[in-house]
């Protein structure tokens, strides 16, 4: 006597999976569109609790190139950076512990306070202690798919994008930012950054950096060095 409602309730019950299972597969069927993609890189890079970078700054004026910076690094949240390298052609070690700003004395090997403690926000060189400030963008205008390509062996999506970021010494000095974003679809994570811009005050300047990622969310310690007075 049962046989008939048992009948109808499991085939409702297999209505509901198959439909479920369609929209499943049509989500997955539909990939993210070059918005998305750039929103999710962004937002999975900047919350990330440590990586390992390498960041280039080269400007060119009338087709000749200048190197301003190329450094190593190491970030850890929310606040601490280390990094070594050279910036216009010297040599620098610089230590970021929250507001206080770290540099080794090149000739004596001591480390010493930044006089006013901190290295002004607003100058290039932050962008080599926090890689992350290029990457705040208050204005996007356009973001377009330009392939995909092996970054250190890994598969990235590529993406450019036009927009303007939330820096105030770029955004005084250059304008027309394009950006290209190599993001690992797996991780959600930006493995390289490129950002070229021109000079407001030469038709023939601009700039650009290059930036690269790894060792994301790693065990990375960044410590206060002992000051020598």
């Amino acid at each position: 006597m049962l046989r008939g409602p048992r009948v109808k309730l499991a085939g409702l019950v297999i209505g509901v999976v198959v439909a479920v299972a369609l929209l499943m597969w049509r989500h997955a069927a539909t990939p993210p569109s070059p918005r998305e993609l750039l929103n999710e890189g962004l937002a999975c890079t900047a919350a990330s609790k440590s990586f390992r970078y390498r960041a280039e700054a080269r400007l060119f004026v009338d087709g000749r190139e200048q190197y301003v910076s190329d450094v190593n690094g190491e970030w850890v949240a929310p606040d601490r950076s280390h990094i070594r390298g050279t910036v216009v052609n010297t040599p620098v070690e610089y230590i970021q512990v929250r507001d206080t700003v770290y540099m080794r004395d090149q000739f004596s090997g001591r480390w010493l306070i930044l006089p006013g403690s901190s290295l002004p926000q607003s100058e290039l060189f932050a962008t080599e202690l926090n890689p992350l400030a290029v990457l705040r963008l208050k204005e996007i205008r356009e973001v377009q798919a330009r392939g995909r390509e092996r970054i250190d062996g890994a598969r990235t999506v590529v993406l450019g994008v036009r927009g303007t970021p939330d820096h105030p010494f770029l955004e005084s000095h250059f304008t027309d930012f394009d950006y290209t974003l190599w993001l690992e679809p797996g991780s959600a994570r930006l493995w390289q950054v490129r950002l070229r811009a021109a000079s407001r005050v030469g038709a023939n300047a601009g700039v650009e950096l290059l930036l690269r990622f790894r060792d994301f969310d790693h065990n990375i310690t960044v410590n206060a060095p002992e000051v020598n007075h």
